[in-house]
């Protein structure tokens, strides 16, 4: 599946998922984790960036204990990931 595409850090399974059109990129496990969470759980740079592409993803999803794919990031000291999301959303105006 694509959330486990994004937890294993699988890019090119990731890439050519996100090439149907149909796929739900912000289905959500039973904690409420979508792919993009896990990316930016898992500091997966690269997936980030490229699912940050994507206007399907939304960036904004907490789970159910209401962590945003930011503030996960934050807590676990991905820095670079939190600079690229951060740059995004400002950019977005999701602020």
């Amino acid at each position: 599946s694509f959330i486990c595409a994004c937890r294993n850090n699988h890019f090119e399974t990731i890439k050519l998922m996100l090439s149907v059109s149909n796929i739900n990129v912000n289905l959500m496990d039973n904690y409420g984790r979508t792919g993009f969470y896990f990316a930016c759980s898992n500091a997966s740079y690269s997936v980030v960036a490229h699912l940050l592409e994507d206007a399907r993803v939304d960036v904004m999803l907490s789970d159910k204990s209401n962590l945003s794919p930011l503030m996960i990031s934050a807590y676990k000291g991905f820095t670079e990931v939190v600079k690229r999301m951060w740059k995004y959303i400002k950019k977005q105006g999701l602020q």
